[in-house]
């Protein structure tokens, strides 16, 4: 599922693994945001508006705004809950709201209130939320841990568990997250990758990576412990987690080839022993997984 971006118009295209054509396309506005979460997608316009789309024919299945929030921001979808994260940080920044949304109906499941201003970026392997605490714009200095509550305990939940913090050893200007067990791997928009380990006792930096890459998507975890990117000159890159590593990149994609300026890079997708990504060409690429080093 990719976007593409004229200057008032966005359009939004869904392929199947299988094919190059796209099996439907759709519009919004160019300022609305979206979260592919499990069988649907769901689209946020920034004012408090959100809907679901059914990701397999485009089809709209919910519209609403969310109970106990005014203009949420999409955040990481977990699978294995089935639960898409949303956040909202107050206008002063001393306080942020953090919630869980059923994909299927837009419904609220839990929400509760974090100091300061933090944004869920996803689980550890305990379930465990992880948010990164932000410290004035992009610039991350902490990752925050919400365990759930005690299952248990009739009067815990997700919204009544502990917290802790895990400090950065210095403030990063963070673009993306992404979570494998207990460790964190943090993408700035410049390239580099960092990866901590959020478990108690052992909580810390582990390595940290200069992709040479520059104005990066997010990060996307596949299997074999590898991590995918994309760059706004259309290469993607695949890193070895465990050593830290950049171990295959693509041929630069570029219209004309000339670099042109993109406001966000679509981050792959990883599905079975391929990954696909966009380019700034408007081509759509596949390559397989586990030849990252012939790319």
């Amino acid at each position: 599922f990719f976007p593409s971006t004229s200057h008032t118009r966005r359009s939004f295209s869904a392929y199947t693994t299988r094919s190059p054509v796209p099996g439907w396309t759709a519009r919004a506005d160019v300022p609305e945001t979206y979260r592919p979460a499990g069988a649907v997608v769901v689209f946020s316009d920034g004012r408090g508006a959100l809907r679901g789309v059914d990701a397999r024919t485009g089809a709209e299945r919910w519209a609403r705004r969310l109970a106990g929030f005014d203009a949420p921001v999409l955040g990481a979808y977990d699978a294995p809950t089935g639960l898409l994260a949303v956040s909202e940080t107050a206008a002063d920044g001393r306080s942020s709201r953090i919630g869980a949304v059923l994909p299927a109906t837009g419904e609220v499941v839990w929400s509760r209130v974090v100091t300061g201003d933090a944004a869920p970026v996803g689980r550890t392997g305990d379930g465990t939320l992880v948010l990164a605490s932000r410290y004035q714009g992009d610039l991350v200095d902490a990752l925050v841990l919400l365990a759930p509550g005690d299952p248990d305990d009739p009067g815990s939940g997700p919204d009544t568990g502990s917290e802790r913090r895990v400090e950065l050893q210095e403030r990063m200007p963070v673009g993306g997250v992404a979570v494998r067990g207990s460790v964190a791997y943090l993408l700035s928009q410049d390239g580099r990758l960092l990866a901590v380990d959020t478990a108690a006792g052992r909580g810390g930096r582990l390595w940290d990576l200069e992709t040479g890459a520059s104005n990066v998507s997010a990060p996307v975890l596949g299997p074999d412990d590898r991590l995918y990117l994309s760059a706004a000159d259309g290469r993607l890159f695949a890193v070895d987690t465990s050593r830290g590593a950049v171990v295959g990149q693509t041929r630069p994609r570029l219209p004309n080839g000339r670099l042109g300026y993109a406001a966000r890079v679509p981050a792959p997708l990883v599905a079975g022993n391929r990954v696909f990504g966009t380019a700034p060409d408007g081509s759509v690429l596949a390559v397989d997984a586990r030849v990252a080093e012939s790319w």
